[in-house]
């Protein structure tokens, strides 16, 4: 497929994006078979909010993932949910309840480090003066 514009790829792009973000959600449900929302609610009950309380701008690593995409909801610009505006600093939280058996794991996953620096590394190619914050466990 070739577009005329970028402006054509872009319109086409976010289309695109509009007719599948709708089962998104509902995808990550099936391909976790249910664990995305068990872990949605461990993170939510970690944090020990009152009855209704909101968090703003903090979003899981999938969402993120999604900001990071050229097809994503922003096409690709990283912006806060609450405003739309570019975060000048942006913190990832690493090993939440791993290695923490009383809590939740008794295992590192081995996964999120790399993971995490992959998206730490793509939020400063897009916001050149951005800073990133990685807090972990050792």
């Amino acid at each position: 497929m070739t577009f005329a514009s970028t402006a054509e790829k872009r319109a086409y792009a976010q289309e695109l994006f509009i007719r599948l973000a709708s089962r998104y959600e509902q995808v990550n449900r099936v391909i976790s078979l249910g664990r995305m929302n068990a872990w949605r609610r461990a993170a939510a009950d970690q944090a020990q909010l009152p009855p209704g309380g909101r968090v703003l701008d903090v979003i899981d690593a999938l969402a993120f993932e999604r900001l990071l995409s050229s097809s994503g909801p922003t096409l690709g610009e990283i912006r806060r949910p609450s405003d739309g505006k570019v975060p000048r600093e942006v913190v990832f939280i690493q090993c939440a309840g791993s290695r923490a058996p009383e809590k939740h794991l008794p295992y590192c996953s081995k996964i999120c480090c790399m993971y995490t620096a992959k998206q730490a590394i793509l939020y400063r190619h897009r916001v050149h003066d951005g800073q990133a914050y990685i807090f972990y466990i050792d």
